[in-house]
């Protein structure tokens, strides 16, 4: 009787730990071959690609400058200050990982084994994406035991309001007949504080800042406060201190953006080049068919470690023989280089699946055998 365990999953690979002294004769033909007999028992399984994950951290870094950077120099003596709003890019770093595809140009039919024992079941063990993980023949016995935003002021609004309330003495003479009195008449008007006005407000706070602190460092109040009540207090007012300053210095802010590209190598032993996008230091990421900025490009170059490999893997797969088992994979090792312009900004070393070796194993006395995610061999066990 034979029995097919058909296991779908993504995270764990292999499902089946135990081992038999049973052999199974499976047979696997490429599906676009011809040789695939559609009334056969078996089932379809793939080969994997690799693709090529980019992720891109890029800092945007906005400079506004302070409401009162004239006056810095004058009112406390700061000579670094921000002169004019700027907005800038840079590519912070740039990591690579490959996900795993399948293949639409190496799809094959496994043919099952004609004849199993009574005792005997037969499992295969498939990832969700329909890469084929491993298989065993076991006893039935053991079988039953596994189961762009809108950028905002950074400024607070720390400023008393700007009208202040002007008081005049105006004297004015009166005379009736022959006496002279004098009459006092109070003029109110409302004049609004001129910018120097503003920033030497701003100047005094920060001034009265600093005397709070030396006063609370050197214990001036003579009050017993606890370590971490004076460091509160310290942090306080260095926040406060900070804010102020922000109006003479200007402001800086920082924001981390993530770009994501995919890139899939082609099946071949050449260097593969091309665009992911173009990049400025004044616009940041751009369209990789724009015009302005820089390239930034991903070079694929195989190693060839495997070319005696590749070489004695071409004449077997030309050698005629009566049937083939499982295929799988060698995957190649490449150098990867992420280029802007004419600059190295990234290299790694990485394997990928479709630019390595396509291989297949034995289709007689094989009992268990297992594949990596990648669709390379981990082990088999022959009898």
């Amino acid at each position: 009787m034979k029995m097919i365990g058909w296991i779908r999953s993504s995270a764990i690979i292999f499902l089946f730990s135990v081992y038999s002294s049973a052999t199974a004769q499976i047979v696997s033909v490429p599906l676009g071959s011809g040789k695939a007999d559609p009334g056969g028992e078996g089932f379809i399984y793939a080969l994997p690609l690799n693709t090529v994950k980019v992720n891109v951290h890029v800092v945007k870094t906005e400079k506004f400058k302070g409401m009162y950077s004239d006056f810095a120099a004058k009112m406390l003596g700061i000579s670094e200050v921000v002169e004019k709003d700027n907005t800038s890019y840079k590519i912070e770093s740039i990591t690579l990982n490959t996900i795993n595809e399948v293949d639409t140009t190496q799809f094959y039919f496994a043919r099952l084994p004609e004849k199993l024992k009574d005792d005997q079941t037969f499992m295969v063990s498939l990832s969700e994406q329909g890469f084929i993980n491993g298989y065993r023949l076991v006893k039935r016995d053991d079988n039953e035991n596994n189961k762009d935003l809108i950028v905002e002021s950074p400024f607070r609004d720390l400023l008393k309001p700007v009208l202040i309330e002007k008081v005049d003495t105006i004297i004015r003479k009166v005379s009736i007949d022959t006496n002279i009195f004098e009459e006092k008449v109070l003029k109110r008007s409302i004049s609004v504080k001129s910018t120097e006005q503003q920033a030497r407000e701003i100047a005094d706070l920060i001034y009265r800042i600093e005397d709070s602190k030396y006063s609370l460092i050197t214990g001036y109040q003579e009050v017993n406060y606890s370590q971490e009540s004076l460091q509160f207090m310290l942090d306080q007012l260095n926040k406060m201190e900070n804010e102020y300053l922000a109006f003479f210095k200007g402001s800086i802010v920082n924001s981390e953006y993530v770009y994501t590209y995919y890139y899939t190598p082609q099946s071949n032993s050449t260097e593969s080049f091309s665009t992911l996008f173009r990049f400025s230091g004044n616009s940041g990421v751009l369209s990789k068919t724009g015009q302005t900025g820089d390239p930034v490009n991903i070079t694929v170059k195989p190693l060839n470690i495997y070319k005696e490999v590749r070489k004695f893997e071409n004449q077997r797969m030309s050698y005629k023989r009566k049937a083939k088992g499982l295929y799988y994979r060698i995957p190649e090792s490449v150098s990867i280089d992420i280029t802007l312009g004419s600059n190295v900004i990234k290299s790694e070393k990485l394997s990928i699946s479709q630019l390595g070796i396509v291989t297949f194993l034995p289709y007689s006395n094989l009992s268990t055998a297992d594949f990596y995610e990648n669709g390379s061999l981990k082990f088999i066990v022959l009898e």
